[in-house]
């Protein structure tokens, strides 16, 4: 067997730098969790203020329509009223 550590020296021993380094590597892990958290929620945000915005815009659009039909009817029935009778559509 080849041990691909053999002919190695690790100074200090390998316990050593284990000791050393754990620390900054579960430091380094609980950082990136917290990066990683933060940056779903904003990613969270911006899709729900994108669909708010986008539902606005639909309910605006549905309300214009709403209006616009309002008006038109108004104004046909005003319209109607106020010619003479030889004027009126058929429909009417």
């Amino acid at each position: 067997m080849n041990d691909p550590l053999l002919g190695y020296i690790f100074e200090p021993n390998a316990e050593g730098v284990l000791e050393v380094m754990l620390p900054y590597y579960l430091q380094y892990q609980i950082f990136q969790m917290i990066l990683d958290a933060r940056a779903s929620e904003h990613s969270a945000r911006m899709v729900a203020m994108k669909n708010a915005t986008d539902n606005a815009h639909e309910f605006i659009k549905d309300l214009t329509l709403s209006i616009t039909k309002c008006d038109r009817q108004v104004l046909r029935t005003s319209c109607s009223k106020s010619q003479p009778r030889r004027w009126r559509s058929a429909s009417n």
